[in-house]
């Protein structure tokens, strides 16, 4: 009995089969891909900070917010002291010009298109260069509220979008180094990373605890409810 092959029509098919299930599938598993990674930079850095910070209360144990507030606006690289040796700083670029230290020029909100902010060109954060690219800019006791500390995973190689490639991380009232969204004993996790009109700030304490960026594609999550879209 002769062997039969496949027609070329059979083949194309085939292929054509094939491709259309690779387009479908190929950009969420880069996506997915993306945003785990993305979790585990945050979690790693979140690791790196809460180290350099517990070690410094050993010596200071009743550190708070507003012991980084000084008249000369030098509280950011106080804090940045806090934290320098613990990092792989590739360049320093102080209270000055943060271009050459790939902090983000154009800053953006998750609910708004609109410029939220402009960091590289703020003489009261301090912002530094990692060896990975990525950057952090440091500030000091702001608003009588906290000390901030903002992760940019990629520097300027893309949209600066807090809850995306941005996240917070803050020194509260009581001392605490957190997240953003639990500081100062309050959690607003919900209103500022879950709903559609999120500012997405609070959205590093999601990845912290739940290790999903879900957030970016279902608004049913919740705190103390659903964590997951699916």
């Amino acid at each position: 009995m002769p062997l039969r092959g496949f027609t070329l029509a059979e083949v194309l098919i085939t292929l054509g089969i094939i491709g259309v299930v690779a387009a479908l599938t190929i950009p969420t598993l880069i996506q997915k891909f993306d945003e785990r990674e993305t979790i585990v930079k945050v979690k790693k850095m979140y690791s790196t900070l809460s180290r350099a910070f517990e070690h410094y209360k050993i010596e200071h144990p009743n550190v708070k917010a507003s012991d980084f507030s000084t008249p000369d606006n030098g509280g950011s690289t106080q804090v940045f002291n806090i934290f320098k040796d613990y990092l792989m700083i590739t360049k320093d670029c102080g209270t000055g010009d943060g271009t050459l230290c790939s902090t983000p020029s154009s800053v953006y909100l998750l609910n708004s298109p609109s410029v939220y902010n402009n960091y590289s060109g703020n003489q009261y954060l301090h912002k530094v260069l990692l060896n990975d690219g990525s950057s952090i800019l440091f500030s000091g006791f702001e608003g009588n509220e906290m000390v901030g500390i903002v992760y940019d995973i990629n520097g300027n190689k893309s949209k600066n979008v807090y809850g995306k490639d941005l996240f917070s991380f803050a020194i509260d009232l009581e001392g605490n180094l957190l997240p953003r969204g639990l500081e100062n004993g309050t959690n607003y996790v919900d209103s500022d990373c879950l709903r559609e009109n999120s500012e997405g700030v609070a959205c590093t304490s999601w990845i912290i605890y739940n290790e999903n960026m879900d957030y970016l594609h279902c608004d049913d999550l919740s705190w103390n409810g659903k964590t997951k879209c699916d």
